[in-house]
């Protein structure tokens, strides 16, 4: 029998399973050790890395320690150098503090005061300026409706007498004298009330625009230009106008109406010639030539017409020297006042705080000073000058040397330019400020300052200014009417040539004593810059001056020609050429030219007078004067004027038809 399979014994199965998972564990174990001997290596090498820097961190940090220690030493060293310094400067603040609390203590509270708009000066005196302005508006527009009245007179009378046959056609016909003469008056008032709307709309902006800005040189707050349409002037405007063309039309149609028709269609008969002034004068009037002799007896021949041009012309001269009359009289002030009048180069102020051992420090300076060459103490002080309850703001000067006084100071008369010398008998006054108080030589002011009582002084001249008010006293006079000594607190000099203004107004301000320095050359290029857009005015009134005569000359040379235009046919007829007949014209009107011209100068010259007084500021005097450069332009312009219009009638002659001209009206 065979023997059975032997089976294995579960007891060493289960020993060999359980050995391979022993092994297999301890197999994880070594791996697991392995991998944590691995992780400790990089541990040790990232410590290692990690201690190699931080050993390096802290060699920097000992050696920055070293070198803030130093630090630290040095700054020690220099605080226990500087203490007594410091503490020393402390003090001297500290003592400063005490002494700035005791001056304010002394300091009086101030007072206060509510003052209405009509006590601000600048308000007050725009004010005044306006009222002036408005009396300039009062003749300016005179002279132009004077004109307009004139020459629409010359222009009804001749539409009248050119429609001549019309009317006496129409009075024939049974028309009534007011529908004849109602078209005329139709015409005339159609032509104003259209000339009216464009004049309001466009002089109501312009011309105020122009005032306006040339018063913002003086008044540097008017920031904003409000120009509304004022309906009344524009209404009364237009009614005044209308007056004069209508009265104008209504009195040639009232004198041609009074014919009778028969007469009306007839021509009028030609004027009857008459001996004029000149040809009574026998020695005189052989010097002309026939030409020359014709020209004298058409001038006078045609009165109306003569008064009429010599009129026009002179309104225009005379706005012309008005304009550049202006131009001289205003920039005289920076001229004159700044070069003639005033011939220091600047001007310090004192402190009021100074002791009077830095005064006298500070006026040793000066003397010292390489870049002054002049210098001339004063005391300057602002007064309100006392006459008949007219109270006028002016300056008090007292030099300390009257003869150095002459030499930065011209005192002198305008008109004679005489020198007035300041003496210890009175006082000498700006002209203006004896206009405004209406004094002269001999007579007595009283001068208030706000520290002391007023005192009385004798005026012994009137002297030339044009800026501000100025009252000139000696020291001796001054403590004779006050019993004060001069105090200085104002130094006038000049500057030696070779001394530059900036630098040497730097040096002075640099001066404990010295609170400020004035420029008088600097003022007077400010004020050249101020018054340089007078200019517009100026050119406002050549424009106005140059329409003015173009529409007047041009309006009467066409009537001329109207009303000759037979005799000038006759001339071609007989052979002259063109430009002989319109030389035969233009004799007349440069003739006329030549006395409007005379005319203008007297005109303008009143004009020019009245004006400056009315626009004058009462701060400042403006000139008197119109140069002779300034009446060379005006003529010159006024001539341009004339030979334009000529030059312009000239084509209107050439177009003169000799056959239908001389053919009967009948």
């Amino acid at each position: 029998m065979l023997a059975a399979n032997p089976q294995p014994d579960s007891g060493i199965l289960m020993s060999v399973f359980t050995e391979k998972i022993a092994l297999n564990v301890e197999r994880s174990t070594i791996a697991s050790t392995r991998q944590q001997i691995a992780d400790g290596e990089e541990q040790l090498a990232a410590g290692k890395a990690e201690y190699e820097e931080g050993l390096q961190a802290f060699k920097d940090a000992e050696k920055l320690l070293k070198e803030k220690r130093k630090e630290y030493e040095d700054g020690r060293k220099a605080f226990e150098e500087e203490k007594e310094e410091t503490e020393q400067k402390l003090e001297d603040a500290l003592r400063e503090i005490e002494d700035g609390e005791s001056e304010l203590a002394k300091v009086k509270d101030p007072e206060w005061y509510i003052l209405g708009r009509d006590t601000v000066a600048s308000y007050v005196q725009l004010s005044g300026d306006a009222s002036k302005i408005g009396a300039l508006g009062k003749v300016f527009p005179a002279i132009f409706f004077l004109v307009a009245a004139l020459v629409s007179l010359t222009t009804m009378t001749r539409m009248v007498e050119e429609r001549r046959t019309e009317i006496g056609t129409l009075l024939a016909l049974g028309y009534s004298t007011s529908a004849i003469s109602g078209k005329f008056i139709l015409y005339a008032l159609s032509a104003t009330l259209t000339g009216s709307i464009f004049g309001v709309l466009l002089g109501e902006k312009i011309l105020p625009y122009v005032i306006i800005f040339t018063y913002k040189i003086l008044y540097t707050n008017l920031q904003y230009i409000v120009i509304p349409y004022r309906i009344s002037y524009g209404i009364t405007a237009t009614l005044i106008a209308s007056v004069c063309t209508v009265g104008a039309a209504y009195f040639s149609c009232s004198k041609a109406v009074r014919n009778t028709p028969a007469t009306l269609m007839r021509p009028t008969a030609p004027k009857m010639g008459k001996k004029i002034l000149l040809e009574k004068i026998t020695p005189l009037w052989k010097l002309f030539s026939f030409s020359q002799k014709s020209a004298l007896r058409n001038l006078f021949r045609y009165k109306k017409r003569l008064l009429m041009t010599i009129f026009g012309i002179g309104a225009c001269m005379a706005l012309l020297e008005v304009g550049f009359g202006l131009h001289d009289s205003i920039y005289v002030v920076a001229e004159t006042q700044f070069g003639d009048l005033w011939r220091y180069d600047g001007s310090l102020s004192v402190s009021q705080e100074a002791e009077e051992e830095e005064r006298q420090r500070l006026l040793e300076s000066l003397r010292q000073d390489e870049g002054i060459s002049l210098m001339l103490p004063a005391e300057a002080k602002v007064t309100t000058a006392v006459k008949n309850r007219k109270e006028i703001s002016a300056n008090v000067i007292i030099p300390a040397d009257t003869e150095v006084f002459p030499v930065l100071f011209s005192l002198r008369d305008r008109r004679t330019q005489e020198p007035r010398v300041l003496t210890d008998e009175g006082a000498l006054i700006t002209e203006k400020l004896s206009k405004q108080l209406g004094v002269g030589v001999g007579d007595t002011i009283r001068l208030k300052e706000d520290d002391f009582k007023s005192y009385s002084v004798t005026i012994s001249g009137i002297v030339e200014n044009y800026v501000y008010q100025y009252v000139y006293l000696t020291p001796e006079y001054y403590a004779s009417v006050t019993g004060r000594d001069l105090k200085y607190n104002v130094v006038y000099f000049t500057l030696s040539e070779q001394s530059d203004w900036s630098s040497e107004a730097e040096k002075l301000l640099n001066e404990k004593a010295v609170s400020g320095v004035s420029d008088a050359m600097g003022l007077s290029r400010t004020i050249r810059d101020m018054l340089s857009s007078l200019n517009l005015v100026i050119v406002v009134l050549i424009l106005s001056a140059g329409l003015l005569a173009f529409v007047v000359l041009y309006n009467l040379n066409n009537i001329n020609i109207t009303e000759r235009v037979r005799e000038l046919a006759t001339l071609k007829v007989m052979g002259y050429y063109d430009m002989e007949t319109a030389v035969y014209v233009y004799r007349e009107n440069v003739l006329l030219t030549i006395l409007g011209i005379i005319a203008g100068i007297f005109m303008g010259k009143l004009l020019h007078t009245f004006t400056i007084q009315t626009v004058e500021v009462d701060v400042i005097m403006f000139g008197r004067l119109i140069k002779p450069i300034s009446y060379l332009w005006c003529i010159l312009i006024t001539f341009l004027f004339a030979f334009i219009v000529n030059f312009i009638m000239f084509f209107r002659l050439r177009k003169i038809d000799m056959v239908e001209s001389l053919k009967s009206v009948e």
